[in-house]
């Protein structure tokens, strides 16, 4: 008979529990309205960059305009002809930045310090070159392969005092010179290269440089009624604050409780070794058969982190296969 995944699918289900059964050999999963299923396998793909990271600024309750996270975005909300406020200057400051930059009366961006920050080179592609790759798969599947390889032989750059780390570091500090204008001090980096994720983009540099854009370096004091006070004493009014303050990046099972072997709770197994662990970023001691996908440091700076996550779906595949 044909299996069905949609037959099996649980829409809005949120597990709060799983609980392994030695006797049995299997895993008992408790969603949060009660139900619990039995597998012998768990795998858990919640990801990681899930839990917004809300700083519990002083005077928060007092702000009378619109507060939001990026990742907890409202659609509804029209930013055009509004005074807005960007606190954070990382990875979804630089996708936002730009397009509320397109349509506010006026945009500040509040960064405490700045990222190294390296061009995207996105483009079009042009249309004889998708009839190519259309005509000749390979020529496609071989251009995919450059970019992961010229990516890949990056890591180098990552060691602190390499000849690559240092060469990098130079050209990444030339090119914020060169794109940043005179905001090239505030933006550039006084630390290595590496010590915080590398950003991409091809539009934050000039968006920053815009007549209605302000940066200001430092951090908030209090939230007030009409924006913001810095520790410096400076006042920015707002109609909207943008949180791009990132995520709870060590919560890898938020609200879920898991029980291994001898009653162990996961949170307690890695309280006691000091921090998340796992046998290559999947696997726990005492856990049996529940793997975890984009685990602990399985993360990367410098290429596809899809690209790991499909080698760990291979070795989940591969154990519960044997």
């Amino acid at each position: 008979e044909r299996f069905g995944v949609t037959d099996h699918l649980r829409c809005g289900a949120g597990v709060t529990r799983a609980c392994w059964d030695d006797a049995q050999g299997k895993w008992a999963v408790t969603t949060e309205d009660g139900a619990t299923f039995t597998a012998r396998f768990v795998v858990s793909a919640v990801g990681q960059l899930n839990q917004p990271m809300i700083p519990d600024f002083a005077g928060r309750d007092a702000f009378g305009g619109k507060l939001m996270h990026t990742a907890q975005w409202d659609p509804e909300y029209d930013l055009a002809g509004k005074r807005v406020i960007v606190i954070g200057k990382a990875a979804s400051a630089i996708q936002a930045i730009p397009q509320i930059a397109q349509v506010a009366k006026h945009l500040t961006v509040l960064q405490r310090s700045p990222n190294w920050l390296v061009a995207k080179g996105d483009r079009p592609f042009e249309p004889h070159e998708k009839r190519r790759f259309r005509a000749l798969p390979l020529v496609q599947r071989l251009y995919r392969w450059s970019i992961y390889w010229q990516w890949e032989r990056s890591w180098p750059e990552f060691i602190d005092g390499s000849r690559q780390s240092r060469r990098q570091t130079e050209e990444t500090r030339k090119h914020i010179a060169a794109e940043a204008g005179d905001l090239a001090p505030e933006l550039t980096p006084d630390y290595p290269l590496g010590c915080r994720r590398i950003l991409l983009a091809d539009d934050y540099f000039p968006a920053l440089q815009r007549d209605n854009v302000s940066l200001v370096t430092g951090q908030v004091e209090t939230l007030t009624p009409d924006g913001l006070r810095t520790k410096s004493g400076q006042h920015i009014e707002a109609d909207c604050i943008v949180l791009a303050t990132g995520f709870h990046a060590r919560d890898f099972l938020p609200g879920m409780e898991v029980e291994g072997r001898d009653g162990q709770t996961l949170s307690e197994t890695w309280e006691k070794s000091g921090g998340p662990e796992a046998y290559l970023g999947i696997a726990v001691p005492g856990f049996p058969n529940f793997f975890l996908l984009y685990g602990p440091n399985t993360n990367l700076g410098h290429n596809s982190i899809v690209f790991m996550l499909e080698c760990q779906i291979r070795y989940v595949l591969r154990a519960i296969a044997r």
